[in-house]
């Protein structure tokens, strides 16, 4: 009896963790869809939102616009929510710190491809192919002169809100990051997120 006992006291916490890595994996393999006013997205919908402000740093300077509009085109494909970023104006844009006077600030590239992940159960957004053309002058300015940003950015969508959130912790959490050169530039900024198509103007966008 006590041998049997033995067994199962074995047994069943290793068919416990059996079950936990089976549902972690089984987590670990699904991606978050588009869903638009309740339902699964058919077809393509244009997806847009407005930042007040949001600002790039690299080698301690910041650039901060106080208006930022993006639109985007969404779908899903091969069970995964994807897309592509077609237009993302800049307004109203300066630099701070070491003497750095900005003179140009301009999404390139476009459109940009997207696509919908699931980190830590949570839905995030992952932008590929960003390329910002960025110029500085000033005597002392460590970015003087006319440079490229590029890389992956990767943002937090935030149902209950209605957001998308760009920062440090998101850019970590999807594994991206962006460069200029050899130097890491980080990217921070909250994005209002609804659907702007004539069908569903208007209507709630959700990667769930």
């Amino acid at each position: 009896m006590r041998t049997k006992k033995r067994l199962l006291l074995f047994l069943v916490p290793a068919a416990l963790g059996l079950v936990a890595l089976a549902v972690g994996s089984a987590s670990a393999g699904t991606t978050p869809k588009w869903y638009v006013g309740g339902s699964e997205l058919t077809g393509t919908e244009s997806y847009a939102g407005v930042a007040e402000p949001s600002t790039m740093t690299a080698a301690g300077v910041s650039t901060k616009c106080e208006h930022s509009y993006y639109v985007a085109s969404i779908f899903n494909s091969g069970g995964l929510g994807k897309g592509e970023v077609t237009s993302l104006p800049l307004y109203e844009c300066s630099a701070s710190g070491h003497n750095c006077t900005l003179t140009k600030n301009e999404p390139k590239k476009l459109p940009w491809s997207l696509h919908t992940v699931f980190e830590n159960s949570k839905p995030y957004l992952v932008i590929e192919g960003v390329s910002i053309e960025v110029s500085y002058s000033g005597f002392g300015c460590p970015l003087s002169g006319t440079h490229e940003v590029t890389g992956s950015l990767g943002g937090a969508l935030e149902s209950t809100t209605q957001k998308v959130v760009f920062n440090k912790s998101s850019q970590e959490a999807t594994g991206s990051s962006l460069k200029s050169g050899f130097v890491p530039v980080e990217i921070s900024g909250t994005y209002s997120t609804e659907a702007v198509g004539p069908e569903h103007r208007g209507q709630v966008v959700e990667a769930k």
